[in-house]
């Protein structure tokens, strides 16, 4: 395991070298363009152009700001949830790592204890409700936002579960207001 993580890391290192490299090229191929556009070309248009270029960065902006705040919102509420269903046990949290690779963002969703440590190797009931919470977390807010509810089918959720913790999750569901089919 420590020899993975190792590789693991170092291949992360090395692999965040060659995307710094790559947008110091991109960042450096943009300067060039931009010294050509203003070279060439009438004092109108690049005054429009910058004014397109102005707008096309406030869109990106608000964009990627809005995003930022729905994923913090998401990790907010999945935590409440997962806390509502670990009542009494697991005392670690939800985090959700953004990473944007060009225009492609990704999210991953990582499991932590309560010091802040990566959780490696969780129990299949800490994995369940982590994943529960999430789902639940997504549906609450689409009511919030929409005002729209969805059903919620769940095939054997509680099956790693403990009775204290099945009966929180059974609790939990009762509170939504989403039609909820439980095949147990």
């Amino acid at each position: 395991f420590q020899d993975h993580l190792k590789d693991y890391n170092q291949s992360e290192v090395s692999d965040g070298a060659i995307l710094k490299g790559i947008q110091d090229k991109l960042r450096e191929a943009l300067e060039k363009k931009e010294q050509l556009n203003q070279s060439s070309g009438t004092s109108h248009l690049i005054k429009v152009r910058n004014i397109l270029s102005d707008l096309e960065n406030i869109f990106k902006q608000t964009k990627s700001q809005k995003f930022t705040e729905f994923i913090k919102l998401l990790e907010e509420t999945s935590n409440k949830l997962f806390k509502q269903i670990n009542i009494e046990a697991f005392t670690g949290f939800i985090t959700f790592k953004l990473d944007n690779i060009g225009r492609e963002t990704k999210i991953k969703v990582e499991l932590k204890e309560g010091d802040g440590q990566l959780f490696h190797k969780p129990n299949q009931s800490l994995e369940t409700s982590m994943h529960i919470s999430i789902l639940l977390a997504i549906s609450e807010m689409s009511y919030t936002t929409r005002d729209e509810r969805y059903p919620l089918i769940f095939d054997a959720p509680t099956s790693s579960f403990g009775e204290s913790k099945t009966t929180e999750f059974l609790n939990l569901i009762k509170e939504t207001k989403n039609l909820s089919l439980i095949h147990i």
